[in-house]
């Protein structure tokens, strides 16, 4: 997958040593969790409050912010451990390239 390095997926982007694409394949999904996958320039921020609502069943904005639901960019056990479920996961990563334990 280097050839597809993005750069919201960089690692210095974040000041992090976590490669999102060396992790790719490690991401899972639990019960309660929704995958927002959307290529950039769509939306997905709009989509993401509106899905976070819905799940909510209040129309309050997330207190974190859809930046940290990027499982992208962080490992899904740090997102797992500070987010109560439900929760919406996002991604600009199309959905033929997604880890088949995310599908």
């Amino acid at each position: 997958m280097d050839a597809l390095r993005h750069p919201f997926l960089s690692p210095h982007l974040f000041n992090s040593d976590y490669d999102a694409f060396e992790n790719l394949s490690h991401h899972t999904m639990e019960e309660g969790d929704y995958l927002l996958s959307c290529p950039m320039k769509t939306g997905q921020h709009w989509a993401f409050e509106i899905m976070s609502m819905l799940l909510a069943g209040e129309a309050k904005y997330v207190a974190h912010g859809k930046e940290a639901s990027w499982f992208d960019i962080a490992p899904t056990e740090k997102l797992y451990k500070e987010h109560k479920k439900p929760r919406v996961l996002c991604t600009h990563i199309t959905p033929g390239w997604l880890p088949e334990g995310l599908l």
